[in-house]
């Protein structure tokens, strides 16, 4: 997202765009919810691999399977290897 908002300020500004401070806006509020919701995601990983005692179960993990559009599986195996 970030890279896009660059680009696209890049191009309207060479192209001499007025107005379009509404978009940088817009994708400004996309980034920090972005961000928000990978920091969310993190922390709920984290938090299974700093506690091995922790019983790993999908709905614990099901917004960072949705966020990262990924599988189960695939996170749980993530977790398995780093906390060996």
């Amino acid at each position: 997202m970030k890279g896009l908002k660059q680009v696209l300020v890049r191009i309207l500004k060479t192209m001499g765009a007025e107005g379009y401070e509404s978009l940088v806006s817009c994708l400004d509020s996309q980034i920090k919810n972005q961000n928000l919701q990978s920091s969310s995601c993190i922390k709920a990983i984290n938090s299974f691999v700093r506690n091995p005692r922790k019983i790993i179960n999908q709905d614990d993990l099901a917004n960072s399977i949705n966020t990262y559009e990924t599988e189960f599986d695939f996170i749980k195996e993530d977790i398995e290897k780093y906390r060996a």
